[in-house]
């Protein structure tokens, strides 16, 4: 489970998904979860009694990158499948952003070292 904030792209690509934007902020944050099961990441917003849409995790189809959040950006992670995608800013809650970063690139079965520069 990686625990995470919105991005503003992750409103569109709710929209994209064909899913509804309810509960999910279009300019500001809103807290979410991303669960890993499988072969795929569920995209849960704050309140939801099921997973919102999912993306297949493709390789070479999740990268890491500056995620623009409310009035500013911080380091986050996209993932996209070709039909599916979902931006968004990982938070652990310990230690620095580009941890979380490095965190939820494991938890998606990704090599850090294989995103972020030394």
């Amino acid at each position: 489970m990686i625990p995470a904030y919105s991005s503003r792209e992750l409103w569109s690509d709710a929209v994209d998904a064909g899913v509804g934007t309810q509960g999910l902020s279009r300019r500001w944050t809103t807290v979410l979860a991303v669960a890993v099961v499988g072969d795929r990441a569920e995209i849960w917003i704050c309140g939801d009694r099921e997973p919102r849409w999912s993306v297949r995790l493709v390789p070479g189809r999740v990268e890491a990158r500056e995620i623009a959040m409310g009035e500013t950006s911080q380091p986050g992670v996209r993932i996209s499948d070709g039909t599916a995608s979902a931006s968004f800013v990982p938070h652990y809650g310990v230690g620095s952003s580009i941890a979380s970063v490095e965190q939820a690139l494991r938890d998606l079965g990704e090599d850090p070292a294989d995103h972020l520069a030394p």
